[in-house]
């Protein structure tokens, strides 16, 4: 291992650089994995890495950190959950197994596998209908005329490119990986054309991308200025709040994420919050489906 990681830093420091061009067409990877983290943050990772992660079992960590005006710890909590993703896209199960260090009763655990039946009932029914819904809708397009010819819809390389300015910095090895610090930042001059550009103005990211693969391995978001909502009714949020998302190559197949990580200092209506929240992704393990509620190990 320390051989390998050698080897990779010898390389790295002999090559040159890699300009934006070699990753330019890669980009919305970085922006296709920050958009998940809202869904990660809330618990709702059926969705997680496109549907990469089904016929895998995991362990779930979630830790939130509350302070108070002064910045100091006000409460922690923390939760441990048993995620299972099946073949299906309704056959997603994050089971709640210990709140604060303390484990559920078998009371409890029978009650959630209950509830998570009806679930998997309800979410079928509910995609099998938006299917049928658009298939009637493809093929009632197809059926009319095309439309006339119009300008093209610009293209999200494009977009990115035109908002952000992207430079391509330096390699760094992280955690045995050839990776490539990409860093995004505001446009000087840009005027903003949409809520999308405006919002993008306020933040600036940092990716590490594998050098081979071109995954984003890390990432780091920080508000650099205070965002308003609703004209500040709705809420506003201070700079500095962000957050950071790392992810690791599972069983030399799928990419997952290990690490979120999210912080936000701010008002949400009349609340004032000033919370950081951690949640970590850990024992991955493949499966194969014996019944419709059990799994064992894919031992192959």
């Amino acid at each position: 291992m320390i051989g390998s990681f050698f080897a990779i830093l010898l390389l790295a420091q002999e090559s040159p650089l890699p300009t934006l061009d070699v990753f330019k067409e890669d980009l919305w990877r970085v922006f296709q994995t920050w958009a998940q983290t809202g869904n990660l943050m809330d618990g709702n990772g059926s969705t997680m890495e496109g549907g990469a992660l089904k016929d895998y079992t995991y362990t779930e960590k979630t830790t939130l950190i509350n302070f108070d005006s002064g910045g100091k710890t006000r409460d922690t909590e923390a939760s441990v959950y048993h995620v299972i993703q099946g073949p299906e896209p309704w056959q997603y199960y994050r089971k709640l197994i210990s709140k604060n260090g303390v484990l559920l009763s078998a009371a409890e655990l029978e009650k959630q596998d209950r509830e998570q039946k009806k679930r998997e009932q309800k979410r079928q029914i509910e995609m099998e209908k938006a299917a049928r819904e658009a298939e009637k809708k493809k093929a009632a397009r197809q059926s009319k005329a095309p439309a006339p010819a119009g300008k093209e819809d610009e293209t999200f390389t494009n977009f990115v490119t035109r908002v952000f300015d992207i430079q391509v910095v330096r390699r760094e090895v992280i955690d045995g990986y050839a990776t490539v610090l990409i860093t995004f930042k505001k446009k000087a001059g840009l005027k903003p054309k949409s809520v999308d550009e405006k919002f993008m103005q306020h933040l600036a990211l940092n990716a590490w991308i594998t050098e081979q693969e071109h995954e984003p391995l890390k990432l780091e978001v920080q508000l650099l200025d205070a965002v308003s909502f609703g004209y500040g009714v709705l809420g506003k949020i201070r700079p500095g709040s962000g957050g950071g998302q790392e992810r690791r190559k599972i069983n030399d197949e799928v990419w997952a994420p290990v690490r979120v990580e999210m912080s936000m200092a701010g008002r949400l209506l009349v609340v004032k919050r000033n919370q950081r929240q951690i949640t970590e992704f850990s024992d991955f393990k493949k499966y194969r489906v014996e019944t419709r509620m059990n799994v064992v190990p894919d031992d192959r």
